[in-house]
Parts: C-alpha cells; sequence; structure tokens
C-alpha cells in the first residue's frame, strides 16, 4: 500500500515524532511518503526517519499566500500514487480545495486541534478519547480513536532499586509552561520538606530563562537542570536511571511523555485531565493532582517518596500497561486498518 504523509514542519513534538515512528514502522509492511510543505526543520528529526522512506519536500516559504502551493502540493501528492493521503496538520487539510482522487485521513493531535477544514478530509481519527470529545463538541465531526504508540521494547527498564540519592525527577515536553506546566513541578520542588530532590527537564522551548529565573528566585536553582533537546534514542537509554517522573500538563490530550516513563517501570504522576487519565487506566497506574495545583503535586511526590515500595508496584502494573495498549505496532496496525477499510 501507497501512504503519504502530509504536515508543513518537522519540528520537536509530539505530532511530529509520533508521525515519524508511524512511518518508520510502515516501512516494514508498506512504502510510507513523507511530504513535507514548509521549508524549515530540524535536521535531528529528518536524520530520524528511516531510509527507505521517501521524503518530498516542497520548500513553500512559511506563510506564503501565493496559490502556486496548492497546484505544487496536488501535483506532488499525485506523483507518490497514493492509496491514502494521511494528514497530520489543519492548515495542509485547508490546501487540498475540491474534489481529490485519493482518499484522506486527518489526524488530530491534541486538545483544541481547531480544524474549519475538516470535512475535506474522509475519515478523522483522533489520538484519544478525550480528543475525540473535544472534536465532537465542537461540531467538526465524527472520528475514530487510534492511540499514540511508543517504541516500549526500545526503553531502558528502570533496575530493582530503592530511592536514588540524591531523587531523581525527570518531567519531558517543550518548555511552554503555560500548556506543560514545568512552573508547577518547580513549585512543586520548593514546596517539599525533601531537599534532597532534583529535577530534570528534558526539552527546549521559549520559556527557559523565565523557568530558570523562577527555580533561582524560589531557591532551588542548583536542584533543577536544564538538559536542553534530546533524540529519541537518548531519551529512552535514559528513563530508566530516574526514580519519578512527571506530566504537569494544563492541556494534553494523550501523554506520550507519559507513556514512556511508565514504559521504563518509572513511578509517574499526572494532571487529572481526560487524555493523561486514560494513559493511566483511569488513575489506577500512577498518582493524579488537579491541574495547576502546585501544592498538590508537592503532596503527591512525598506521598510517593513516603512509600516508594507501592509506586513501585503500581509502575511495574503500568509497565505491562503500555506495552499491551500502547505500542508503536498496536498504532499501526489500527491505522492500516482504517486504510483497508476505504
Amino acid at each position: 500500500m501507497n501512504i503519504t504523509h502530509i504536515t508543513f514542519n518537522l519540528r520537536t513534538g509530539g505530532a511530529e515524532t509520533m508521525m515519524i515512528d508511524i512511518i518508520n514502522r510502515q516501512v516494514l509492511t508498506d512504502t510510507p511518503t513523507l511530504l513535507l510543505i514548509n521549508e524549515g526543520h530540524e535536521d535531528g528529526l529528518l536524520s530520524s526517519i528511516a531510509p527507505e522512506v521517501k521524503v518530498v519536500q516542497l520548500h513553500r516559504p512559511q506563510g506564503s499566500k501565493n496559490p502556486i502551493w496548492i497546484w505544487k502540493l496536488f501535483s506532488a501528492i499525485r506523483a507518490t500514487r497514493p492509496d491514502v493521503v494521511h494528514i497530520h496538520n489543519a492548515r495542509a487539510l485547508g490546501m487540498l480545495y475540491g474534489p481529490k482522487p485519493f482518499h484522506t485521513v486527518y489526524t488530530y493531535h491534541c486538545i483544541n486541534d481547531v480544524n474549519r477544514w475538516s470535512r475535506r478530509a474522509d475519515t478523522l481519527c483522533s489520538i484519544s478519547e478525550a480528543v475525540r470529545a473535544d472534536v465532537e463538541n465542537r461540531g467538526e465531526g465524527l472520528s475514530e480513536i487510534v492511540f499514540n504508540g511508543i517504541d516500549a521494547g526500545a526503553i531502558t527498564r528502570r533496575q530493582e532499586r530503592g530511592l536514588g540519592k540524591p531523587t531523581r525527577i525527570v518531567q519531558i515536553g517543550s518548555l511552554k509552561h503555560e500548556i506543560k506546566g514545568q512552573d508547577l513541578s518547580i513549585e512543586a520542588l520548593a514546596l517539599i520538606s525533601d531537599k534532597n530532590v532534583e529535577i530534570d527537564f528534558i526539552g527546549d522551548g521559549p520559556d527557559r530563562e523565565m523557568l530558570e529565573h523562577m527555580a533561582a528566585v524560589l531557591g532551588v536553582g542548583k536542584r533543577v537542570h536544564f538538559l536542553g533537546r534530546l533524540s529519541r534514542k537518548e531519551i529512552y537509554s535514559c528513563l530508566g536511571d530516574y526514580d519519578l517522573a512527571l506530566l504537569p500538563s494544563r492541556s494534553e490530550g494523550f501523554g506520550l511523555a507519559l507513556a514512556e516513563p511508565m514504559a521504563a517501570g518509572v513511578p509517574v504522576i499526572a494532571s487529572a485531565l481526560p487524555g493523561p487519565l486514560e494513559v493511566l487506566d483511569g488513575g489506577r497506574l500512577g498518582a493524579t493532582f488537579p491541574a495547576g495545583d502546585a501544592p498538590e503535586l508537592a503532596k503527591a511526590i512525598e506521598n510517593i517518596l513516603a512509600s516508594y515500595d507501592t509506586a513501585l508496584l503500581r509502575a511495574a502494573q503500568a509497565e505491562d500497561f503500555v506495552a499491551k495498549n500502547f505500542d508503536i505496532s498496536s498504532t499501526v496496525k489500527a491505522y492500516k486498518e482504517i486504510y483497508k477499510r476505504h
């Protein structure tokens, strides 16, 4: 089957890395092509694409209104001779005017992924029940759930041990605190009584300077470490070194950065939002706290540290749950069934 994936840019983010993981698995059984509309991509993401995948770059200038790019996009799609076109960006779907001689699938990758062009897609998909409910509440159409997946087998597992000294906490995600809540993690660190606890932030973004300043003002600057953007391979190799992982997002449609430490057998704490709760099987497999509430996050951290053996037992159940429900092979299989149906 010829599958053409379309997006605008390759920039580090959950939707982009998820798309690449899917494509890299599809080469085992199908012929995927990745069509990139805009110019400007991160070399690290481009290099992570399997060499068997054909990558087509149109090099459209960011924000161009020239209608020639619509013609170029259709020409590029037709050249791939697709059985299905899988679109991962709402604006890309918006460029597909008129009748299309191919079946189109559009995936909603997050909450509030407003898409006024949703009717142009033949099939809509959502990455979680929370995202599907959000899409339908906005009246954008009915969508099928295809859960995000991770390469669980590639993640280094946490070794059987108690808490490390110092206790090491990790949070993965773009440094955009109004969405990902790194400020809540820093405030919680300052509130907990155990001063032998450190946090590593993996990721980069516009709020790094603000977060560094916040940590310094709260007196925890030496215990907060910004590791910058790491490759997926680097992240997967180090997750087992941590004692606890946080996902204190204020908005989250699913939570790959939650499923990954769960696959490593690391205890987790997440905001009690619909998306993360699905990953945690309703909250059974990890601790939760009210979104945006740093004091409650601090209490959740202290509770886990006080009963860490119990947290490890729950983490072992979480590891099995992720392997069975959120492995990338299941994601690819679900999309293949949708492709074949049309």
